[in-house]
Parts: C-alpha cells; sequence; structure tokens
C-alpha cells in the first residue's frame, strides 16, 4: 500500500520485486491517481483519490507513506503512523 502514491512509481516497484502483491494506492491528486492506475492496471492495482488523513487502511505487509508526512501536523502525523501500525500484518516466516 502506498499512502501519497502520486504516480505509483513506489508500488510499480512493489509489484517487480514481489509479483503477485496486491496494490493500494491513494492520491489527493486525481491526475495523478488516473496515471497511476493507467499504467498499474495490468497488475489490477486498487487507486483512489482519498486525504491519508481520512483513508482507512487495510491490513498490509507493506505500507509506504513516502513524502506525505511533512505536510500533516503533529496530531495528524501520530494518527496516521497509528493506524499504519495497527495495520500492518506479521511477517511470514
Amino acid at each position: 500500500m502506498d499512502l501519497g502514491c502520486g504516480y505509483g512509481m513506489a508500488l510499480g516497484l512493489a509489484a517487480f520485486l514481489q509479483p503477485g502483491r496486491r496494490l493500494i494506492g491513494c492520491d489527493l491528486d486525481a491526475h495523478r491517481v488516473m496515471i497511476a492506475g493507467q499504467a498499474l492496471r495490468p497488475l489490477h492495482a486498487e487507486m483512489s483519490v482519498h486525504d491519508v488523513r481520512a483513508f482507512p487502511v487495510p491490513p498490509a505487509g507493506l505500507i509506504l507513506i513516502i513524502d506525505v508526512l511533512q505536510y500533516l501536523d503533529a496530531a495528524e502525523q501520530r494518527d496516521l503512523l497509528k493506524r499504519c501500525c495497527a495495520a500492518l500484518l506479521p511477517a511470514a516466516d
């Protein structure tokens, strides 16, 4: 999952490193989400225009938050990080 996915480049890399991974991305910029959705369509990525502060974070094995936290105040950062930590799945052995 990539919160603040932009054009989906990090999701594409994650898919390349582990084919078959479920890809979820959200970003505030509808144009970037549209481009990411087109680029990642063959990988069945689930892209949405959403504010990370209200995004319902589903269980995930990998959560990326690249170039996002600096736009949130301290309380919003803590809330997002708590929700992400709660959603992280245990590592597979």
